[in-house]
C-alpha cells in the first residue's frame, strides 16, 4: 500500500506520514529506490488508527504497549461534561458548608469525611478514564 492509500486508512496526510518516517516513528515497509514511494502495510494503519483512539502521543502509546498497560480509548466528551459538573457540586457544597459552618449548624468532621469521600470518587473517575 503507497502512502496516499496508507494516510487515508489511518486518517493523516501524507506529509505526517513522512515526518514519522524521518523521525523514525514509523517506518515504511518498504521504500521504492526508483520513485520514493514508501509502502506501508495495513497493521500499521491499524495501530495509527488507535493510538488516536487513546488520546496518547505515538510514542506514549507504544510505551504503554511494551510495559503491559491495558489502554482504553479515551472518554467520551460526555464525560467531561459529567466531570464538570460533579467538580461544580463539589464547589456549591463547600460553599453552603462554609455558611453552615459559620451559623453552627454543621458537624465539620462528618462534613470533612463527606467531602473527602466525593474527591476519592472523583479521583477513580479520572483514574478510570486515563488509564
Amino acid at each position: 500500500m503507497i502512502i496516499k492509500e496508507f494516510s487515508r486508512l489511518c486518517g493523516c496526510n501524507p506529509q505526517t506520514l513522512r515526518y514519522y518516517d524521518h523521525m523514525d516513528l514509523l517506518k515504511p515497509v518498504k521504500v521504492d529506490q526508483w520513485s520514493g514511494y514508501r509502502f506501508y502495510e495495513e497493521e500499521l494503519a491499524l495501530l495509527n488508527r488507535n493510538v488516536d483512539r487513546s488520546g496518547l502521543s505515538k510514542e506514549a502509546y507504544l510505551r504503554s504497549l511494551i510495559t503491559g498497560k491495558t489502554l482504553q480509548e479515551k472518554p467520551l466528551p460526555e464525560f467531561y461534561g459529567v466531570l464538570k459538573n460533579l467538580r461544580e457540586i463539589n464547589t456549591s457544597l463547600n460553599q453552603i458548608a462554609a455558611k453552615a459552618n459559620a451559623m453552627n449548624l454543621i458537624d465539620t468532621p462528618k462534613y470533612w469525611a463527606n467531602v473527602s469521600e466525593l474527591q476519592k470518587v472523583i479521583g477513580k473517575l479520572m483514574e478510570e478514564a486515563y488509564r
